[in-house]
């Protein structure tokens, strides 16, 4: 009787959660004329004076719409599958709206990778931003190609509206007002993923994206901490505080041939 009285009482919590977003979904919708929260009206940190306007992009794919839609209904939205099918571009793509949106808490995008490479090429040389460069560079296009101009990123990164974040140097940090985005999972080790999701601060959300085949960590000493990961993921979504998406080969709209060609490789059972 006490365990079916524990079900009940989730189930109600659910459906209690479910409609908070279901509300929350709907402020998306209700942008006010009041001033940013990013506003200053000495201009220097005022995110309506770059000129810079976050376009529309339809979804390509239906899998597209129900990320959409699962990142509105839930605190933490995970999207897993093949490459080439809009993951990233997807998440930052929110992210930007998110942030742009005066009806919402949000005041920046905190783009997270982890430093691993494909190919063990040595120490890079420079600062830790010179060397944390690399990584950034596919946030910048996707940024740009987002806002229609090549200086966007450059210039929401000036303004403290766009952070980027190694996974090397996140202990004792708390994120608030933040929309998170934390790319290629599959490269990051347990101890990483439980790190960056345990930052979160009042006023967040996380989308986390990534490709179980394309893991560059467990053929090193270190081993990815992904599926470990999702098996939390998993209890939390029964919860009612994650989503989890799976992109297959039929959503790639990266190119015919890359499609055709994983399509291949995961015919022959040939990891990257």
């Amino acid at each position: 009787m006490a365990n079916k009285d524990r079900i009940q009482r989730r189930k109600a919590r659910k459906e209690r959660r479910k409609e908070e977003r279901r509300q929350a979904r709907e402020s998306h919708l209700d942008v006010t004329k009041r001033k940013h929260r990013n506003h200053d009206e000495n201009g220097a940190n005022n995110i309506e004076k770059t000129h810079i306007v976050v376009k529309d992009f339809e979804p390509l794919r239906d899998i597209h719409r129900d990320f959409d839609m699962t990142y509105f209904a839930n605190e933490l939205t995970v999207g897993v599958g093949c490459a080439g099918t809009g993951k990233t571009f997807r998440a930052v793509l929110r992210a930007l709206k998110d942030v742009f949106n005066p009806a919402l808490p949000y005041e920046k995008i905190i783009l997270i990778r982890t430093t691993v490479a494909v190919r063990d090429d040595g120490h890079l040389p420079g600062t830790a931003e010179e060397k944390a460069a690399p990584y950034e560079r596919p946030f910048m296009g996707i940024v740009n190609e987002i806002c229609g101009r090549d200086d966007a990123y450059g210039i929401l990164k000036a303004k403290g509206v766009i952070e980027f974040h190694s996974t090397s140097h996140e202990q004792g940090l708390t994120y608030r007002n933040a929309v998170i985005v934390c790319d290629e999972i599959q490269n990051y080790t347990f101890k990483e993923l439980d790190l960056i999701t345990t930052r979160r601060g009042k006023d967040c959300k996380t989308i986390a994206v990534g490709d179980f085949v394309q893991d560059y960590v467990t053929t090193r000493k270190e081993k990815s901490g992904l599926a470990q990961w999702m098996q939390i993921v998993e209890v939390m979504q029964d919860l009612g505080y994650a989503g989890i998406v799976e992109f297959s080969e039929d959503d790639i709209v990266r190119d015919e041939f890359v499609k055709n060609y994983i399509k291949t490789r995961n015919k022959l059972k040939l990891a990257a």
